[in-house]
């Protein structure tokens, strides 16, 4: 919409018909360049926005061939958490599955109980596909959440193995 159009609420006349009868010579020759001009500068339009179309076009991302039922992670960076430090957050959560699509760049996604509080559709830039597991008929499951003192915690199935260093020395402490 122009402001012309904004402000008088119809488009403004700007072709001049020169098979209309003008009054002299010097209006007809006057309309006549008139037209020339504005069809040079129309074409001048219509090539400058070709010319940046082509590095606009390079710069856009297609939308990524997620289907519904697909498993993903989306990025936390958004999300608040009791976490000290972003540094040392993760930056994926979940393995969540795509339920739905509501535009072409934007995917719903089922997620559990302890994340009611986030709303369930996400750009796909903030999504990333789960990898396929190279061990045929594997799934990659999720660590099971349950309740220890009113706060939902991961369940450990074993501990594989683990480190203490005996070698290290305890700081010395210096007592006044």
């Amino acid at each position: 919409m122009s402001p012309f159009y904004t402000n008088k609420d119809y488009h403004p006349r700007l072709q001049v018909h020169s098979l209309q009868d003008l009054l002299s010579e010097n209006a007809h020759s006057f309309a006549d360049k008139l037209e020339t001009v504005h069809s040079k500068l129309k074409n001048v339009i219509l090539e400058v926005q070709k010319h940046y179309q082509v590095p606009a076009n390079a710069c856009r991302s297609m939308p990524l061939n997620y289907q519904i039922r697909n498993q993903v992670f989306f990025l936390a960076k958004f999300l608040w958490t009791i976490q000290s430090s972003r540094k040392l957050a993760e930056r994926f959560l979940g393995l969540f599955t795509i339920t739905g699509k509501p535009s072409s760049h934007s995917f719903q996604v089922k997620l559990p109980d302890h994340l009611c509080s986030v709303h369930p559709v996400f750009h796909m830039s903030q999504l990333e596909l789960a990898p396929c597991s190279l061990i045929p008929n594997r799934v990659n499951s999720l660590s099971l959440l349950v309740e220890v003192d009113g706060n939902l915690e991961y369940k450990i199935s074993h501990i594989l193995d683990s480190r203490i260093d005996h070698r290290r020395k305890p700081p010395l402490l210096y007592y006044v």
